[in-house]
Protein backbone atom coordinates (compact mmCIF):
# COMPACT_ATOMS: atom_id res chain seq x y z
CA UNK A 1 0.00 0.00 0.00
CA UNK A 2 1.20 3.11 -1.16
CA UNK A 3 2.05 5.66 1.96
CA UNK A 4 3.16 9.44 2.10
CA UNK A 5 6.81 10.30 3.46
CA UNK A 6 6.20 14.17 3.38
CA UNK A 7 3.29 16.42 4.14
CA UNK A 8 0.93 17.19 1.43
CA UNK A 9 1.96 19.73 -0.66
CA UNK A 10 5.49 19.32 -0.43
CA UNK A 11 7.72 17.22 -2.16
CA UNK A 12 11.46 16.38 -2.53
CA UNK A 13 14.04 18.39 -5.00
CA UNK A 14 18.27 17.98 -5.03
CA UNK A 15 17.08 16.59 -1.00
CA UNK A 16 15.25 19.43 0.06
CA UNK A 17 11.62 19.58 1.08
CA UNK A 18 10.36 22.00 -1.56
CA UNK A 19 6.55 23.15 -2.25
CA UNK A 20 4.19 20.99 -4.49
CA UNK A 21 2.32 24.25 -6.35
CA UNK A 22 -0.63 21.61 -7.50
CA UNK A 23 -0.77 20.43 -3.75
CA UNK A 24 -0.25 23.63 -2.66
CA UNK A 25 -3.33 25.36 -3.95
CA UNK A 26 -5.16 22.08 -2.30
CA UNK A 27 -4.14 23.19 0.85
CA UNK A 28 -4.53 26.28 0.81
CA UNK A 29 -8.44 26.04 -0.75
CA UNK A 30 -8.80 23.49 2.33
CA UNK A 31 -8.28 26.27 4.82
CA UNK A 32 -10.44 28.47 2.89
CA UNK A 33 -12.97 26.18 2.79
CA UNK A 34 -12.96 25.30 6.51
CA UNK A 35 -12.93 29.22 7.19
CA UNK A 36 -16.19 29.49 5.01
CA UNK A 37 -17.87 26.94 7.23
CA UNK A 38 -17.51 23.79 5.37
CA UNK A 39 -16.91 20.77 7.53
CA UNK A 40 -14.67 18.35 7.85
CA UNK A 41 -16.86 15.83 5.91
CA UNK A 42 -18.07 18.13 3.07
CA UNK A 43 -14.51 18.89 2.52
CA UNK A 44 -13.42 15.29 2.13
CA UNK A 45 -16.20 14.81 -0.18
CA UNK A 46 -15.71 17.57 -2.06
CA UNK A 47 -11.98 16.77 -2.66
CA UNK A 48 -13.63 13.11 -3.66
CA UNK A 49 -15.82 14.53 -6.11
CA UNK A 50 -13.08 16.33 -7.87
CA UNK A 51 -10.93 13.54 -8.25
CA UNK A 52 -8.00 15.20 -5.79
CA UNK A 53 -5.45 12.71 -5.62
CA UNK A 54 -4.08 12.30 -2.17
CA UNK A 55 -1.03 10.24 -3.18
CA UNK A 56 0.01 9.40 -6.75
CA UNK A 57 -2.99 7.36 -8.62
CA UNK A 58 -5.08 7.82 -4.96
CA UNK A 59 -8.17 9.24 -4.08
CA UNK A 60 -8.40 8.45 -0.46
CA UNK A 61 -9.58 11.60 1.60
CA UNK A 62 -11.18 11.57 4.57
CA UNK A 63 -11.93 13.68 7.70
CA UNK A 64 -8.67 12.77 9.51
CA UNK A 65 -6.73 13.67 6.73
CA UNK A 66 -8.41 16.92 6.43
CA UNK A 67 -8.28 17.82 10.01
CA UNK A 68 -4.86 16.58 10.26
CA UNK A 69 -3.91 18.97 7.29
CA UNK A 70 -5.72 22.05 8.76
CA UNK A 71 -4.13 21.19 12.32
CA UNK A 72 -0.06 20.88 10.62
CA UNK A 73 1.98 23.69 12.02
CA UNK A 74 4.21 22.64 8.49
CA UNK A 75 1.73 24.69 6.68
CA UNK A 76 3.43 28.13 8.02
CA UNK A 77 6.82 26.91 8.10
CA UNK A 78 7.38 25.32 10.95
CA UNK A 79 10.23 23.12 10.49
CA UNK A 80 11.83 22.70 7.56
CA UNK A 81 8.69 23.03 5.56
CA UNK A 82 8.27 26.59 3.41
CA UNK A 83 5.01 28.09 4.14
CA UNK A 84 2.00 27.66 2.31
CA UNK A 85 -0.95 29.72 4.15
CA UNK A 86 -0.27 32.79 6.57
CA UNK A 87 -0.37 32.81 10.24
CA UNK A 88 -3.40 34.53 10.72
CA UNK A 89 -5.24 32.07 8.17
CA UNK A 90 -3.82 28.85 10.15
CA UNK A 91 -4.73 30.71 13.70
CA UNK A 92 -8.38 31.54 12.41
CA UNK A 93 -9.07 27.96 11.52
CA UNK A 94 -7.26 26.90 15.27
CA UNK A 95 -9.89 29.44 16.82
CA UNK A 96 -12.92 27.70 15.04
CA UNK A 97 -11.80 24.44 15.95
CA UNK A 98 -11.21 25.20 19.41
CA UNK A 99 -14.48 26.91 19.60
CA UNK A 100 -16.54 24.13 18.45
CA UNK A 101 -14.74 21.66 21.41
CA UNK A 102 -15.60 23.89 23.91
CA UNK A 103 -19.33 24.38 22.50
CA UNK A 104 -19.90 20.88 22.60
CA UNK A 105 -22.13 20.70 25.44
CA UNK A 106 -24.36 24.63 23.83
CA UNK A 107 -28.04 23.69 23.60
CA UNK A 108 -28.02 23.42 19.96
CA UNK A 109 -32.10 23.65 19.74
CA UNK A 110 -31.71 27.16 21.62
CA UNK A 111 -32.42 30.56 19.44
CA UNK A 112 -29.11 31.76 19.31
CA UNK A 113 -27.41 28.74 17.90
CA UNK A 114 -30.24 28.23 14.83
CA UNK A 115 -29.29 31.76 13.43
CA UNK A 116 -25.20 31.22 14.28
CA UNK A 117 -24.93 30.03 10.34
CA UNK A 118 -26.72 33.13 9.08
CA UNK A 119 -24.54 35.76 10.31
CA UNK A 120 -22.15 37.66 7.62
CA UNK A 121 -19.77 40.47 7.93
CA UNK A 122 -21.28 43.04 5.29
CA UNK A 123 -17.97 44.39 4.57
CA UNK A 124 -17.10 41.36 3.09
CA UNK A 125 -19.55 38.52 3.23
CA UNK A 126 -18.10 36.19 5.29
CA UNK A 127 -19.51 34.66 8.00
CA UNK A 128 -19.42 35.35 11.60
CA UNK A 129 -18.22 32.73 14.26
CA UNK A 130 -19.69 33.03 17.92
CA UNK A 131 -17.22 32.49 20.44
CA UNK A 132 -18.48 31.60 23.28
CA UNK A 133 -17.04 32.23 27.16
CA UNK A 134 -18.69 29.74 29.19
CA UNK A 135 -17.19 31.38 32.39
CA UNK A 136 -18.19 34.58 31.36
CA UNK A 137 -20.98 35.22 28.96
CA UNK A 138 -20.56 38.86 28.62
CA UNK A 139 -17.34 38.41 26.90
CA UNK A 140 -19.24 36.47 24.07
CA UNK A 141 -17.91 37.88 20.59
CA UNK A 142 -18.34 37.45 17.08
CA UNK A 143 -15.41 37.50 14.45
CA UNK A 144 -14.89 37.89 11.06
CA UNK A 145 -13.86 34.48 9.33
CA UNK A 146 -12.32 35.96 6.45
CA UNK A 147 -9.18 36.09 5.57
CA UNK A 148 -6.86 38.86 6.97
CA UNK A 149 -9.78 40.24 8.79
CA UNK A 150 -9.61 40.94 12.31
CA UNK A 151 -13.37 42.08 12.70
CA UNK A 152 -15.35 40.91 15.66
CA UNK A 153 -18.39 42.54 17.01
CA UNK A 154 -18.67 41.59 20.62
CA UNK A 155 -21.93 41.57 22.17
CA UNK A 156 -24.15 39.30 24.10
CA UNK A 157 -26.84 36.88 23.32
CA UNK A 158 -29.72 38.55 24.57
CA UNK A 159 -28.92 41.67 23.36
CA UNK A 160 -28.91 40.58 19.81
CA UNK A 161 -31.57 38.94 19.69
CA UNK A 162 -33.37 41.60 21.28
CA UNK A 163 -32.06 44.14 18.28
CA UNK A 164 -33.10 41.57 15.67
CA UNK A 165 -36.72 41.68 16.97
CA UNK A 166 -36.86 45.57 17.28
CA UNK A 167 -36.12 45.61 13.28
CA UNK A 168 -38.83 42.60 13.20
CA UNK A 169 -41.00 45.46 15.23
CA UNK A 170 -40.52 48.35 13.09
CA UNK A 171 -41.23 45.99 9.98
CA UNK A 172 -44.71 44.58 11.54
CA UNK A 173 -45.71 48.42 12.69
CA UNK A 174 -44.81 49.95 9.43
CA UNK A 175 -45.01 47.18 6.58
CA UNK A 176 -44.91 49.59 3.77
CA UNK A 177 -41.01 49.68 4.45
CA UNK A 178 -40.76 46.20 2.42
CA UNK A 179 -40.40 47.79 -1.09
CA UNK A 180 -39.23 46.48 -4.06
CA UNK A 181 -37.14 48.29 -6.67
CA UNK A 182 -35.55 46.68 -9.63
CA UNK A 183 -32.77 49.36 -9.73
CA UNK A 184 -31.45 48.66 -6.47
CA UNK A 185 -32.32 44.97 -6.65
CA UNK A 186 -28.99 42.96 -4.97
CA UNK A 187 -28.08 39.42 -5.59
CA UNK A 188 -28.20 36.79 -2.93
CA UNK A 189 -25.63 34.92 -1.57
CA UNK A 190 -25.51 32.32 -4.17
CA UNK A 191 -25.53 34.38 -7.11
CA UNK A 192 -22.42 36.41 -5.51
CA UNK A 193 -21.11 32.78 -5.00
CA UNK A 194 -21.66 31.79 -8.70
CA UNK A 195 -19.65 35.20 -9.42
CA UNK A 196 -16.94 34.62 -7.16
CA UNK A 197 -16.58 30.87 -8.58
CA UNK A 198 -15.84 32.90 -11.77
CA UNK A 199 -13.06 35.52 -10.53
CA UNK A 200 -11.66 32.32 -9.54
CA UNK A 201 -11.37 30.30 -13.06
CA UNK A 202 -10.24 33.54 -14.21
CA UNK A 203 -7.58 34.14 -11.89
CA UNK A 204 -6.02 30.59 -12.89
CA UNK A 205 -3.03 29.92 -14.95
CA UNK A 206 -4.89 28.81 -17.65
CA UNK A 207 -8.33 29.16 -18.48
CA UNK A 208 -10.72 26.89 -19.63
CA UNK A 209 -12.63 29.36 -21.29
CA UNK A 210 -15.70 26.59 -22.62
CA UNK A 211 -15.96 26.10 -18.55
CA UNK A 212 -16.00 30.68 -18.33
CA UNK A 213 -18.63 30.88 -20.54
CA UNK A 214 -21.11 28.17 -18.89
CA UNK A 215 -20.64 29.80 -15.73
CA UNK A 216 -21.45 33.02 -16.83
CA UNK A 217 -24.18 32.12 -18.58
CA UNK A 218 -25.46 30.03 -15.52
CA UNK A 219 -24.72 32.95 -13.05
CA UNK A 220 -26.80 35.31 -15.46
CA UNK A 221 -29.43 32.51 -15.21
CA UNK A 222 -29.73 32.53 -11.62
CA UNK A 223 -29.69 36.19 -11.34
CA UNK A 224 -32.57 36.82 -13.87
CA UNK A 225 -34.94 33.97 -11.96
CA UNK A 226 -34.11 35.85 -8.83
CA UNK A 227 -35.00 39.47 -10.11
CA UNK A 228 -38.48 37.98 -11.09
CA UNK A 229 -39.50 36.07 -7.93
CA UNK A 230 -38.55 39.15 -5.88
CA UNK A 231 -41.34 41.09 -6.64
CA UNK A 232 -43.49 38.21 -5.85
CA UNK A 233 -41.39 37.68 -2.36
CA UNK A 234 -41.68 41.31 -1.43
CA UNK A 235 -45.53 41.05 -1.87
CA UNK A 236 -46.25 37.74 0.38
CA UNK A 237 -43.36 39.66 2.81
CA UNK A 238 -45.74 42.61 3.51
CA UNK A 239 -48.77 40.57 3.65
CA UNK A 240 -46.60 38.41 6.71
CA UNK A 241 -46.09 41.53 8.67
CA UNK A 242 -49.11 43.45 8.06
CA UNK A 243 -50.76 39.66 10.14
CA UNK A 244 -48.23 39.68 12.87
CA UNK A 245 -48.66 41.10 16.21
CA UNK A 246 -46.22 43.59 17.84
CA UNK A 247 -43.75 40.25 19.43
CA UNK A 248 -42.05 40.61 22.89
CA UNK A 249 -39.61 38.30 22.98
CA UNK A 250 -37.73 36.56 19.83
CA UNK A 251 -39.82 34.43 17.10
CA UNK A 252 -37.53 31.32 15.17
CA UNK A 253 -41.26 31.16 13.53
CA UNK A 254 -41.25 34.84 11.74
CA UNK A 255 -37.71 35.04 11.41
CA UNK A 256 -37.11 31.81 9.44
CA UNK A 257 -40.13 32.92 7.27
CA UNK A 258 -38.60 36.62 6.54
CA UNK A 259 -35.05 36.57 7.17
CA UNK A 260 -32.21 35.16 5.18
CA UNK A 261 -29.23 36.84 6.95
CA UNK A 262 -28.46 38.85 9.58
CA UNK A 263 -25.44 41.26 8.88
CA UNK A 264 -22.93 42.77 11.52
CA UNK A 265 -21.61 46.48 10.33
CA UNK A 266 -18.36 48.19 11.28
CA UNK A 267 -20.25 50.34 13.22
CA UNK A 268 -21.38 47.37 15.57
CA UNK A 269 -24.70 47.79 13.83
CA UNK A 270 -27.24 45.11 12.74
CA UNK A 271 -29.29 44.64 9.83
CA UNK A 272 -31.55 42.03 8.42
CA UNK A 273 -31.27 40.81 4.96
CA UNK A 274 -34.96 40.09 3.74
CA UNK A 275 -35.89 37.34 1.69
CA UNK A 276 -36.23 39.63 -1.28
CA UNK A 277 -32.77 40.84 -0.43
CA UNK A 278 -33.74 43.90 1.09
CA UNK A 279 -31.41 44.99 3.53
CA UNK A 280 -33.63 46.64 6.81
CA UNK A 281 -31.11 48.06 9.33
CA UNK A 282 -31.70 49.54 12.73
CA UNK A 283 -33.25 53.21 13.33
Amino acid sequence: MKIRNICYGYHYADGKIVVNKNEANIVSDIFKSYLSGMSLQQISQQLINNQIEFISGIVNWNKSKVKRILENNCYIGAGNYPPIVDKRTFLAVQNIKSNKNTQKSTDRTSDIYRITSLVRYHENGCPMKRIYDGRNPKNTKWQCTGTDCDFNFRIQDVELLDRIVNILNRLIKAPEIISYNSETFEPSNNAKKSENIIYHQLDKTVINEDEVIRLIFESASIKYSELQNTEYITEKLKAKFEKTDLLSAFSMELFSQTVNTIEFHTDHTISLLMKNNQRVGEC
